[in-house]
């Protein structure tokens, strides 16, 4: 009896001792990351949990390495690396620039680009899956070689795993038109040979944007010289089958007095568009408009556009998301307090409602300018936006949310991404699928070094928290420079896939990685499990070691931190889970 009593209470004596904590290999994560390694507060922080001065207080944010980040080939998977065929000399080295990339519906990508060689430009396509693997020709499908030149291609989905992608096109050696073509999972394109004709007028047409129509087609908009005097803008719907559906050579959406510039779209989610573009009309400076066209081609706002911005001095630099009600968010750099540039938004709703303050609501007002704006949805018909921001004297990554209503949720000005020490490039994002955003920029910190540019990421969660390395995570840092002509999109599992331009080779090829989102619910039943499992194995271990030493001047307490249960990393990894066992002293 006596000896049960003892077991007992030895029992309820590790209970007492036991510290609940999941560290998901902490330690590992800093190792494996040399970014925060070299930072001394790493270090520093590391060295702390090492001693067990913070036994339980570790806030830090989980920092994976990036090859728990990143899925397919380290820096990168080959996108394009062709050469070209000269009569004259063989095979040449030929270059390659990136334009656009959409999702293809399976947790993959279609990336279409520019292959160039000297005067000649065409356009190329390649589809890239889940896993890495190129399903399409080598060094890309030909999506137009016709004669002339080809260039600046857009692209958007077409709802069934493939593409539609326009250009502009010089076949015609007067002027620039405009073209598109529909490939299909498979890598066969479907419209005419070459491309389908979305505007042949006179005079030329360029800086073209698409959007999908929902039913397997696309609404595309350009600016359009037509009138011989300045830039006008017009719209033409596209389906399916390569039928242009509205006005022959296009659907006037502006031609107001003075040049159009800036243009951007989106979808209504009606099968029809919504445009936003800056705008001379009033002779002095540029300020913002949009108007919104349905699926047969009728304008439903304002004649020439509803304002979005007037206020004084320019506003420009616009970007536009759907606001998943039939309206948008737009957002935009703006001058009005007469020395620099800030950053403002506005909602429109579905019946041309602006719905935020007059003029627009305030994103980033800080000291010096901010510009370079990318722009994602939310939910609750909010969005989140990223810019260029130069407040401490060097350009730094910052970002915001807000909502429907207009309310910014982080921090005011702006949450903090890149340190300014960091030279770096505009930032591209696009949502988590969690309610935040991943964001991805061309990094320079490099190059001060006698190296080149890099690849890096950041992911922000729903509550403007941070989530992997401070600074961000390595994509890629091969040889050569990684200079920017990013291009990202979703891959519907609330990770990214992103493209970029890459010269490791001395050339400029094409090259993609894949994203994962890491973050796990704690709610999920593998975390439940993984945690049960965990528990049981570690305690029967520590309970032993206890039994045998009940004795000793020394216990075993299993450390387990529940804090961080929330940060877990890889459902994959998800029983690798490590437990750590800390000797400390104890008073008899």
């Amino acid at each position: 009896m006596r000896s049960n009593i003892k077991y007992l209470i030895l029992i309820l004596f590790l209970f007492n001792l036991i510290i609940v904590s999941i560290d998901i290999n902490y330690i590992n994560n800093i190792e494996k990351c040399p970014n925060s390694f070299s930072d001394p507060e790493f270090r520093n922080k590391k060295d702390k949990i090492l001693d067990n001065k913070e036994l339980g207080k570790n806030k830090f944010q989980k920092i994976p390495s990036s090859s728990q980040i990143t899925t397919w080939e380290p820096n990168g998977t080959l996108i394009c690396n062709a050469k070209y065929w000269d009569w004259r000399y063989g095979y040449v080295e030929t270059s390659q620039y990136p334009r656009g990339i959409c999702g293809d519906g399976s947790g993959g990508a279609i990336i279409a680009w520019e292959n160039v060689y000297g005067s000649v430009k065409e356009i190329y396509a390649q589809r890239i899956d889940a896993n890495g693997n190129i399903l399409w020709e080598n060094n890309g499908t030909v999506i137009c070689n016709a004669l002339g030149s080809q260039r600046f291609s857009k692209i958007c989905s077409d709802g069934l795993g493939g593409a539609i992608i326009a250009w502009e096109d010089f076949r015609n050696d007067i002027d620039w038109n405009i073209y598109a073509q529909r490939i299909d999972a498979n890598g066969n394109t479907l419209w005419e040979n070459n491309g389908t004709v979305i505007c042949n007028a006179n005079r030329s047409q360029g800086e073209l944007e698409i959007c999908s129509d929902g039913l397997g087609g696309a609404i595309i908009a350009w600016r359009d010289y037509r009138n011989d005097v300045d830039r006008d803008i017009y719209a033409q719907r596209i389906d399916a089958n390569g039928n242009t559906l509205w006005e022959n050579n296009g659907t006037v959406i502006c031609n107001a007095n003075r040049s159009q510039v800036d243009l951007e779209i989106c979808s209504d989610g009606l099968g029809g568009a919504i445009f936003a573009w800056g705008d001379l009309r009033n002779d002095v400076d540029s300020d913002i408009y949009a108007q919104r066209i349905d699926s047969n081609g009728n304008t439903l706002w304002e004649n020439n556009g509803t304002v979005i911005c007037n206020a004084n001095r320019s506003q420009g630099g616009l970007k536009i998301c759907s606001d998943g009600l039939g309206g948008a968010i737009i957002a935009w750099f703006d001058y009005r307090n007469g020395v620099d540039s800030d950053i403002y938004a506005q909602r429109i709703d579905s019946n041309g409602n602006t719905l935020w303050e007059n003029n627009g609501t305030v994103i980033c007002n800080a000291e010096s300018s901010q510009s370079d704006i990318d722009i994602c949805p939310c939910s609750y018909n909010g969005a989140i936006i990223a810019w260029y921001d130069s407040r401490l004297t060097k350009v730094g990554i910052y970002v915001q949310k807000i909502t429907g209503t207009g309310i910014t949720l982080w921090t005011d000005n702006g949450t903090f991404i890149i340190d300014p020490d960091y030279h770096h490039g505009e930032p591209h994002i696009c949502s988590d699928g969690s309610d935040g955003t991943i964001i991805v920029w061309a990094d320079g910190r490099g190059v001060e070094a006698g190296t080149s540019r890099d690849i890096y990421a950041q992911r922000v969660d729903a509550n403007g928290n941070l989530r992997w390395n401070i600074n961000g995570e390595v994509i890629c840092n091969a040889i050569g420079d990684q200079p920017g002509g990013i291009r990202i999109c979703s891959d519907n599992a609330g990770g990214a896939i992103i493209t970029w331009q890459d010269y490791r080779s001395g050339n400029s090829d094409i090259y993609a990685q894949k994203i994962k989102q890491l973050d796990i619910d704690l709610s999920s039943e593998v975390i439940k499990k993984a945690f049960e499992k965990a528990f049981k194995k570690a305690f029967e271990k520590a309970f032993k070691k206890a039994f045998e030493k009940a004795f000793m001047k020394k216990i075993l307490i299993l450390q387990l931190d529940i804090n961080n249960l929330s940060t877990f990393q890889d459902k994959s990894k998800v029983e690798l889970i490590m437990v750590k066992i800390i000797d400390l002293k104890f008073n008899n």
